[in-house]
């Protein structure tokens, strides 16, 4: 008999290292469980960034090409005053030459401004898909393991 009792004390003592252990795996399977998903949030909140930030540029841009067209627009009036029409008292032509002038530098200022907000708009699409980016590694990281 006592073979028999030490045998099923062995093996109890198997089978609550084996619970144990198998509390152990479950656990870790549970945290990495919620990393992966928590990693998978973080990729889809990424996109969904990049793609805001994508949708932002196109009426920049075009709003960019309109005020390249108010430059051209506004040189092109600039060239066909050059030259003094007739019948013109040369302070009217010279004040109108000022605004003219005037009329191009603003041109020019709201095209300069036009070009940075498109370029703030793609350095904002690159910073999202670097976001995305990190976000795969960290997915990546959390499913392997």
């Amino acid at each position: 008999m006592p073979y028999l009792e030490q045998e099923t004390a062995r093996l109890q003592t198997a089978l609550q290292a084996l619970a144990a252990q198998q509390t152990t795996l479950t656990t870790q399977l549970t945290t990495q469980q919620q990393a992966v998903t928590a990693a998978q949030t973080q990729r889809t909140n990424a996109q969904t960034g990049v793609a805001q930030a994508q949708a932002r540029v196109p009426p920049l841009q075009t709003a960019a090409a309109a005020a390249d067209a108010q430059v051209a627009e506004a040189q092109q009036n600039l060239q066909d005053a050059a030259e003094p029409p007739q019948g013109i008292p040369p302070a009217a032509w010279r004040a109108r030459l000022t605004a003219l002038r005037k009329q191009l530098a603003q041109a020019q200022t709201a095209a300069t401004a036009a070009h940075a907000k498109v370029t703030v708009a793609q350095q904002g699409v690159a910073q999202a898909q670097a976001q995305v980016r990190a976000a795969d590694v960290q997915l990546a990281a959390a499913s392997a393991a």
